[in-house]
Parts: structure tokens; sequence; C-alpha cells
């Protein structure tokens, strides 16, 4: 039986959310490092966990990216945003899992966490127009003391020509 395990890279990120006039501070991260699931399986369950300051509302983004493992033929590229209630500790992010049907050895893809969506157009044609022709804007451009070697894999996961 097929395997496709689902690594995490960016695994935990700090984010601020402004209340009228503070800033609170949460963490959200992923439950686990890695999560192996069989190809038959039909989706994986992501569970990211939210601590910290609880009383306030806070959204991060999500996105997969491809390693051994490809989009649209072994799993369902999948984008979105998980949005914490207060008081809200964990939510679950799903991918489906495409069972192509072939004997393989074990294939991996990714799934991260942002604060900001690498792309941000007006429409969904800008938005792809931004995907294929403008580079990303670093992680360190937006938080500072992020660490190097995450933008470093943030950056290598959105390039053009890997």
């Amino acid at each position: 039986m097929n395997k496709k395990i689902i690594t995490f890279t960016a695994g935990l990120l700090f984010l601020l959310s402004q209340t009228t006039t503070t800033f609170a501070a949460s963490s959200i991260q992923f439950s686990a490092a890695t999560v192996t699931v069989a190809e038959n399986a039909g989706n994986v369950l992501v569970s990211v966990a939210r601590t910290g300051d609880l009383d306030t509302v806070v959204t991060v983004d999500f996105l997969t990216a491809d390693n051994s493992a490809k989009a649209e033929e072994d799993y369902t590229a999948a984008v979105g945003t998980l949005n914490f209630a207060t008081g809200q500790t964990n939510q679950i992010i799903q991918v489906a899992i495409l069972n192509d049907g072939l004997r393989e050895a074990m294939e991996t893809f990714s799934v991260m966490l942002t604060t900001r969506p690498p792309f941000q157009g007006a429409t969904l044609e800008t938005t792809i127009h931004e995907v294929l022709n403008t580079e990303p804007l670093s992680l360190r451009a937006f938080n500072p003391s992020a660490p190097l070697d995450l933008e470093t894999i943030c950056l290598k996961c959105l390039e053009k020509e890997p």
C-alpha cells in the first residue's frame, strides 16, 4: 500500500492581533510535525493549535507545496484561511489525497502557515498573473524577527523554477 507523508515546514508562527488599544500575542502551530496516510485514505486532516492569548480573533492562512508528491497528481492543492474565534484553540485543514493506483515510494508534500498569502490580487486573474510573473516578497519583509531558515524554506517552496 502506497503512503504519503505530509510535512509541516512552517510549524510555528507568532501572530499579533490588535484589539482596541493593546496588542495580544497568540502562537499558531501544527499539532504534529508530520502525518502519514495511505494513498487510498481519501483525505488527510491536519490539526492546527492556538496557544497564548485566546482573548482575540486570529486568522492564519495556509497553503500546500509540492515535494516529491505533486499537486493534482497525488493530492489536491489547498489554499485557505483558518479563523480562530475568541477562545478557540484548534482548527483542521483538510487536504484531499489522490489515489493514482501506481506502486510508488513514499511521497511527501508540505503544508505551510502564513499570516499573509504570498500573492494577493484584486481578482483571481490578477492573482494568477502575480503567481506566474512576480517574485514573492520575503517573509522577513513583513516580520524582521522571522527566522532566516523559515524564510529560506518559504521562498524555496514558492520558486518559479525549483
